[in-house]
C-alpha cells in the first residue's frame, strides 16, 4: 500500500481488495446531528474511489488511524519546509505536562484533554517550537485569538509580530502562524487547507459541528493537535474529533491537579431556593401544557414540548427568588474577586444594577473589545471585585486571581461547570476557590444542575 498527499488529500493505492474494505471503514464514521425529537444518525463514507477502484481519496486527517491499522504502508508524503525562524521558549513545563507531550510526539497527533487551567496551550507552543511548520491554529472567538494566542506566541516563543496573521474578526491575514476563528476558517477553508503543515484546533469539541468539521476533513495538516478540557459532547460526535484530529490524551483530572498543586483546592456549594408563589404557579401551568404538547410542529402555530421546555427553563434559571441568596454570597466575600454567571442578558443586566455600587462590572456579548480589556485590567488590578458576566467568559479568558465563582444559571453540561470552575482555581499559596450554584429546586433547574456535576 502506498500513502499520498498530491495536493490536500490522502491518495492511496496499491491495495488489495481485502485492505481495499478496511479502508472504507476506517475513513467512514457515524455522525449525530440534533432533532426536534433528539438526534439522528448518519453514517458517512468519506472517501472518493476512482473509477478502475486503483486509488482513494481522503482526508489527510484519517492517516494516523491508517497507519495504524496498516504499520507496513509505504508512505510517500513529504513534510512542508520548516520555517527559518528563531524561537525562545520563555516557559517550563511541568512534570506532567511533559509527559503528555511525550504522548503527542510519538505520532504528532493527538487530543490533549486537561481541565481548564492545566496548561493545554503551553502543550501547543511547545508543539509549535518543536516542528516549526507553517501553523493553522483555530479558536470560538476573537478575544482568544487577540489577548490569548497573539499575547503566548510572541511573548512565550518570542514569535515577532509579522510571522503571525489573523483570520476573522475583521481580518485575513495569511502568515507562516495564523489564528483563525473557527466561523471564518470554516467559510474560506478551500483557502487556507494547502497552506498549513500543522493544525492546532482550541477548544476542539467545537470541531465536530455541522460547519466546523470542514476544517479538519479538509486541511491537508499532517501534524494535529486538538485541546479541550472536555473533549466528549452529548451528542457523541467527538468520534469524529479522534479519528480526524487524534486519539485522546488524557492528562490529570482535578483532584490530581489539586494534589499536586497545579490548581487551588475548591469547595463546592449548591444553594436551593423556591420559585415564588406567582413563578411556581405560571412553571407548573407550563409544565402541564409541556406534558400534553406535541414532540413535533405540525404547523406553524403548534407549540411544541421543546417550547414549553424552553419557557420552564427561562422561569427557572432566572428567578427573582435567586437574587437574595446571591447577594448574601457576594456580601459574604466582598474582600475578595468574585465571577458571576448569568445566561440571560436580562439577569445579568438586573444583577448588576443591585452590584455596581458595591464594585461590580458587566461583561456580555456586546461589551466592545477595549471596553473588556479595560474591564479585565482594573479587575486584575483591584484588590477586591466582581465581574457578572453571560457565557461569553466559558471559554479561553485567562482570569488568574478570581477565587469565587457564582453561578447563577447555567447549562446541563459539564463542559460548561469545568470552564467556570477552572476560572477560579488557577493556582495560588493558601488559595482555597469558593464554587456556589444557586438553583431553583424542584423544577429543570435542579435536574440541569445534577447533570452538570464533575464526577471525579
Amino acid at each position: 500500500m502506498l500513502l499520498q498527499r498530491p495536493e490536500s488529500e490522502l491518495l492511496i493505492s496499491e491495495f488489495s481488495e481485502e485492505e481495499l474494505q478496511e479502508l472504507k471503514q476506517l475513513t467512514t464514521f457515524r455522525y449525530r446531528e440534533k432533532t426536534s425529537t433528539g438526534f439522528s444518525t448518519d453514517k458517512i463514507q468519506y472517501y472518493r474511489l476512482s473509477e478502475d477502484e486503483e486509488f482513494l481519496s481522503t482526508s489527510m486527517g484519517f492517516l494516523h488511524g491508517i497507519l495504524n491499522e496498516f504499520p507496513a504502508a509505504e508512505s510517500d508524503i513529504q513534510p512542508m519546509r520548516r520555517l527559518p525562524l528563531f524561537m525562545k521558549k520563555n516557559y517550563i513545563l511541568w512534570d506532567e505536562q511533559i509527559e503528555i507531550f511525550k504522548k503527542w510526539y510519538e505520532h504528532y497527533r493527538g487530543t490533549i484533554s486537561i481541565p481548564t487551567g492545566g496548561g493545554k496551550s503551553f502543550l501547543a507552543l511547545s508543539s509549535i517550537f518543536h516542528l516549526r511548520g507553517p501553523t493553522l491554529i483555530c479558536v470560538p472567538t476573537k478575544e482568544i485569538q487577540n489577548n490569548v494566542w497573539m499575547t503566548y506566541l510572541t511573548e512565550k516563543l518570542g514569535i515577532p509580530r509579522n510571522y503571525i496573521g489573523r483570520f476573522g474578526g475583521g481580518y485575513k491575514e495569511i502568515k507562516p502562524i495564523t489564528i483563525a476563528i473557527y466561523n471564518s476558517a470554516y467559510l474560506y477553508i478551500d483557502l487556507l487547507k494547502d497552506k498549513f503543515e500543522f493544525l492546532i484546533p482550541d477548544e476542539c469539541h467545537r470541531a465536530p459541528s455541522k460547519q466546523f468539521k470542514k476544517i479538519a476533513l479538509q486541511s491537508k495538516a499532517l501534524y494535529r493537535c486538538g485541546l479541550s478540557a472536555t473533549p466528549t459532547r452529548q451528542d457523541h460526535n467527538e468520534e469524529l474529533i479522534y479519528k480526524s484530529i487524534g486519539p485522546l490524551i488524557q492528562g490529570p483530572k482535578f483532584n490530581e491537579m489539586v494534589d499536586s498543586k497545579r490548581i487551588a483546592p475548591f469547595v463546592h456549594e449548591r444553594i436551593f431556593t423556591n420559585l415564588l408563589p406567582y413563578e411556581r404557579e405560571t412553571y407548573d401551568e407550563l409544565f402541564q401544557k409541556y406534558r400534553s404538547a406535541p414532540k413535533r410542529k405540525y404547523n406553524e402555530f403548534t407549540k411544541t414540548r421543546q417550547y414549553y421546555m424552553v419557557e420552564m427553563q427561562k422561569l427557572a434559571l432566572g428567578s427573582s427568588a435567586k437574587i437574595p441568596p446571591l447577594t448574601k454570597m457576594v456580601f459574604k466575600h466582598m474582600d475578595d474577586k468574585i465571577l458571576i454567571y448569568t445566561k440571560f442578558i436580562n439577569q445579568a443586566e438586573t444583577l448588576n444594577k443591585i452590584l455596581r455600587p458595591y464594585n461590580a462590572k458587566l461583561l456580555i456579548g456586546k461589551t466592545k473589545k477595549h471596553d473588556r480589556k479595560r474591564i479585565f485590567d482594573w479587575f486584575h488590578r483591584s484588590g477586591k471585585a466582581i465581574i457578572i458576566a453571560t457565557n461569553c467568559i466559558d471559554e479561553g479568558i485567562n482570569v488568574p486571581d478570581a477565587n469565587v465563582a457564582i453561578i447563577a444559571s447555567g447549562h446541563g453540561v459539564v463542559r460548561q461547570m469545568i470552564q467556570r470552575i477552572g476560572r477560579t482555581v488557577r493556582y495560588k499559596l493558601l488559595k482555597i476557590s469558593k464554587i456556589y450554584e444557586i438553583v431553583s429546586k424542584d423544577t429543570f433547574d435542579e435536574r440541569q444542575s445534577g447533570r452538570r456535576q464533575i464526577k471525579e
